[in-house]
């Protein structure tokens, strides 16, 4: 489960997305959900350092607060002026965190260098920085999501290079979901119905080839 929180904002501001982050828990906990995720935030409205000690303040308290229902809190990394937006910024806020609590979402096209997360092909530096925020994460996530945008005739990515991230998860033995999520609306695409088949014989292609 899901809930989109901007702990980055003003100290007035944060009482509304704690009160969200704690609807959320109940319902989560209702629900029976393995995992909520949560959002740092970002620095648009206030300047970074203070976003950031607001943010880490605030997910240490949801963490806390979702202990007593036994609901693990899953941040996502999340660029577009996100605190989180590279891999060393999402280690350096876990530690900071410091709740045993606290998991990692790590989503494939939201780090500095993915399409998704800039608008623009990954190509070059901005590629290599994007496995490398991969590789530095990979260690910490409880789910992964992988991003598709111009999936080919086999269902192949272009733009991320997947059988490098799925070699990055086998060597930290990451055996739980990867979550496919398909953007054709932003980029432009094929119906879901007819991509989504070839994007998961793609995947499954990908890791039974690791296989014994």
């Amino acid at each position: 489960m899901t809930v989109s929180t901007e702990f980055g904002q003003p100290p007035d501001r944060l009482g509304a997305e704690l009160d969200r982050a704690r609807t959320a828990i109940q319902a989560a906990a209702f629900l029976g959900a393995p995992l909520l995720r949560v959002f740092a935030g970002s620095a648009s409205r206030t300047d970074r350092p203070a976003a950031w000690a607001n943010s880490v303040k605030c997910v240490r308290q949801v963490c806390q607060e979702a202990t007593r229902v036994g609901l693990p809190i899953g941040l996502q990394n999340h660029n577009h002026g996100g605190l989180c937006g590279t891999g060393a910024d999402l280690l350096r806020f876990v530690e900071e965190v410091q709740h045993p609590n606290l998991t990692v979402v790590l989503d494939c096209g939201q780090f500095v260098g993915s399409p998704g997360a800039s608008g623009l092909p990954a190509r070059g530096s901005a590629l290599a920085e994007l496995i490398a925020s991969v590789r530095e994460t990979a260690s910490l996530a409880r789910h992964v999501r992988v991003k598709f945008y111009h999936p080919g005739r086999d269902g192949h990515e272009p733009s991320i290079p997947y059988d490098q991230i799925l070699d990055i998860l086998r060597g930290v033995h990451y055996s739980s979901f990867l979550d496919i999520v398909y953007e054709p609306i932003r980029f432009g695409g094929e119906d879901v119905r007819t991509v989504l088949p070839r994007i998961v014989g793609s995947l499954r292609a990908r890791i039974s080839r690791s296989l014994p």
